[in-house]
């Protein structure tokens, strides 16, 4: 186990005040990381080698989501479908919540379908909610969109 925590601090050590990309980072320690694991598995460390298998795994599966993040296929959720969102309306003085059911993405930006948190209360707006109204009209939390009701003159 101690050859193991030296390996990481050797791989850490290394990583500091370079400038390198990443995804060289991480090719390079896929590799450090496979070659500790054999080094271990021929020494019958069955223990750090089982370690190092998961650690390969993991970092295995961080190159793919940097790949796809350099790539522009990674998209970046403020919320998600299911997630319960917040509208303040101002002209009623109140706040509607409603559930996420859908997001599209296209070049002009996110935009959020929704549809009324239990059927109760008025839509303002049948469609949904452009990525753009979160933190204005649409609010995260209720508490983000109560303070913001505060500050329009309500409650």
């Amino acid at each position: 186990m101690m050859q193991f925590a030296v390996l990481v601090r050797k791989m850490a050590e290394g990583n500091r005040g370079r400038k390198r990309s990443m995804e060289r980072d991480i090719e390079k320690d896929l590799i450090e990381i496979k070659c500790a694991a054999k080094g271990q598995e021929e020494r019958d460390n069955m223990f750090t080698f089982s370690v190092l298998q998961r650690c390969y795994k993991l970092v295995s599966e961080l190159k793919k989501y940097k790949d796809l993040e350099e790539q522009g296929k990674l998209l970046k959720l403020p919320c998600a479908v299911g997630d319960t969102v917040y509208e303040v309306q101002e002209s009623r003085g109140r706040i509607q919540p409603y559930v996420v059911i859908a997001v599209h993405a296209s070049e002009c930006g996110r935009l959020y379908g929704w549809e009324l948190k239990d059927g109760k209360g008025f839509y303002s707006n049948v469609n949904g909610f452009s990525e753009y109204a979160i933190g204005k009209q649409v609010f995260l939390t209720r508490e983000e969109a109560e303070v913001a009701l505060k500050k329009s003159g309500f409650r």
